[in-house]
Parts: C-alpha cells; sequence; structure tokens
C-alpha cells in the first residue's frame, strides 16, 4: 500500500479523522489532504511524526519479520507513479462531483 493508504487507515484505528492528524502535529487541517491531492510524499521525519499521531511507529525491518497486523508501505517498489495518478483521480472525481453540483443548480 501506499503512504496515505497506510496513514488513513492508521488514523481510522485511532478513531481519528485526517484533518485531525495534521491539527495535531500544529499544522492546519487541509495538511495532509493538501499532501494527498498533491501526490507528494512526506519526508521519513513528516511521515514518521503522522504515523507516531495514530499510535504507530515508522519502522524498518526484516522482511520475513513483518507482523501479520502490520502496515506495509512499498507502493513505490511496485509503481512509483501509483501516488500521483491517485492523486490525479481524487481530483478528477471532485472536479466531477462539483461539476454535478453545478449541474443540479
Amino acid at each position: 500500500m501506499e503512504f496515505y493508504e497506510a496513514l488513513t487507515e492508521a488514523a481510522e484505528c485511532a478513531g481519528l479523522s485526517l484533518s485531525s492528524v495534521g491539527v495535531k502535529l500544529g499544522h492546519s487541517r487541509t495538511y495532509v489532504s493538501v499532501g494527498m491531492s498533491r501526490g507528494s510524499m512526506p519526508s521519513v521525519t513528516n511521515a514518521a511524526s503522522m504515523l507516531e499521531v495514530c499510535g504507530y511507529k515508522l519502522c524498518a525491518i526484516p522482511e520475513d519479520s513483518v507482523p501479520a497486523d502490520a502496515l506495509v508501505i512499498d507502493g513505490a517498489l511496485v509503481d512509483p507513479e501509483a501516488a500521483r495518478r491517485a492523486a490525479i483521480e481524487r481530483e478528477k472525481a471532485a472536479l466531477q462531483r462539483r461539476l454535478s453540483e453545478l449541474d443540479n443548480m
């Protein structure tokens, strides 16, 4: 899974919204959503901080030692453009919703 998928799952497990993750880090409510929509990848430090707010640790462990309940972030290895394409698809869906709302007016 890619980073923002893992963060979303971690936040849900912690009972947090993504906007509250940014606020708990001292950023705006849109901090995480802006990163997601841009398709950018956070630095290791920022990724670790966001996950820590959710009660998770960012770790590097041997592949054969990964626990079954771990959130494994490996999307960049499989497809380095996956995060960017996912962000574009989210933006496209948001624009389609806005267009539909305008059509209904």
